[in-house]
């Protein structure tokens, strides 16, 4: 069974499939470019893991997950909106992912733009998703 960390970021993906505007493409943690027809995009991939306190053979920690948002145009921010709106929508709306966190936060963004054969823009905006494990079981 594949850690509790892992376990969200797949629930994150699985949200966000198939339910943005524009049709973006949902990837886990990708390391390739994303093309020209592949914009917008989504990327989920995890930013910190941070073990805060343990207790009685439990390991409370907050998960910090960078949802990356990729588009072109003139206005590459602008074109984002729609998408982060209905990401955060998704992922706000049950905000233990299905019970495998005890709560979810939204934090930091920050945008980016650059020039290619269409302006590129990139947006990062991070979730703080806190969860529990068992001391001696990731997977739990």
């Amino acid at each position: 069974m594949p850690s509790k960390r892992e376990q969200i970021l797949s629930a994150l993906v699985t949200l966000l499939t198939g339910t943005t505007p524009a049709g973006a493409s949902v990837f886990r943690s990708r390391v390739t470019a994303i093309g020209r027809d592949e914009s917008p995009a989504i990327i989920v991939r995890p930013e910190e893991d941070i073990p805060e306190k343990q207790f009685a053979g439990v390991t409370i920690a907050t998960l910090a997950v960078a949802i990356d948002v990729y588009t072109r145009g003139d206005v590459p921010d602008q074109l984002a909106d729609p998408i982060i709106v209905a990401a955060h929508a998704r992922i706000m709306v049950d905000p233990t992912l299905g019970g495998l966190a005890s709560l979810t936060l939204q934090g930091p963004a920050k945008w980016e733009s650059h020039e290619a054969d269409q302006t590129a823009g990139f947006s990062t905006f991070i979730y703080h998703i806190r969860y529990t494990t068992q001391v001696f079981d990731l997977t739990q």
